[in-house]
């Protein structure tokens, strides 16, 4: 599944138009990688992951 993929996903299953399905992605997407970068993971295990 690519980016342009994942996007119809999100607007078609939550009902968002492809352009605000795409901005969440993006948030989304950019919040992950702040946190990344700044290594503020202290409540983040690898145990608390689970496919939904």
């Amino acid at each position: 599944m690519n980016k342009s993929e994942l996007v119809a996903s999100i607007a078609e299953k939550s009902g968002l138009t492809k352009k605000d399905a795409e901005q969440a992605l993006n948030g989304f997407i950019s919040s992950v990688q702040e946190t990344c970068l700044s290594s503020d993971l202290s409540n983040f295990e690898s145990s608390n992951i689970q496919l939904i």
